[in-house]
């Protein structure tokens, strides 16, 4: 990327079908693999489906798996845990929910930690998992187990 072009290159990014920005659905059962920062995966559902988050490979990525069509409720399975309690599951039940996380470093592994959301059910109290949720919002934060 060029500095003279950086904004059109950007926007590019997330061109349907064709931008690095976004990331292939894998389809229900399947793994969603985000190698790059700023990356989206819109998920479309025929039914209640599930999808894993793979464990980040290195720490600063940020990334969005976002509910595009709704046909059924998204489980959403983080590997190695998405807050300190170590939760994994979280539920997105409406087109447009999305959750977006950061990916850090927790002694020897990387992990990822749920910067926000919007969308699905209460997920667990603040008491039980002070980061379950980022939101200030009661309800706009995803469902979570």
């Amino acid at each position: 990327m060029s500095a003279h072009r950086t904004l059109k290159d950007l926007f590019k990014a997330f061109a349907p079908t064709i931008g690095p920005g976004l990331l292939r659905d894998p389809d229900s059962a399947g793994t969603i693999t985000a190698g790059k920062d700023r990356q989206i995966c819109l998920v479309v559902t025929a039914a209640a489906e599930a999808r894993t988050l793979a464990q980040p490979d290195r720490a600063g990525i940020i990334t969005t798996v976002a509910l595009d069509t709704d046909g059924g409720d998204l489980t959403l399975t983080v590997t190695g845990g998405y807050n300190n309690a170590g939760n994994t599951t979280l539920v997105l039940d409406a087109a447009g929910d999305f959750l977006t996380f950061l990916s850090i470093k927790v002694g020897t592994s990387y992990v990822w930690r749920l910067l926000g959301s919007e969308g699905g059910a209460q997920g667990p109290s603040p008491s039980s998992s002070p980061s379950a949720s980022a939101s200030s919002s009661p309800s706009s934060s995803a469902s979570a187990t």
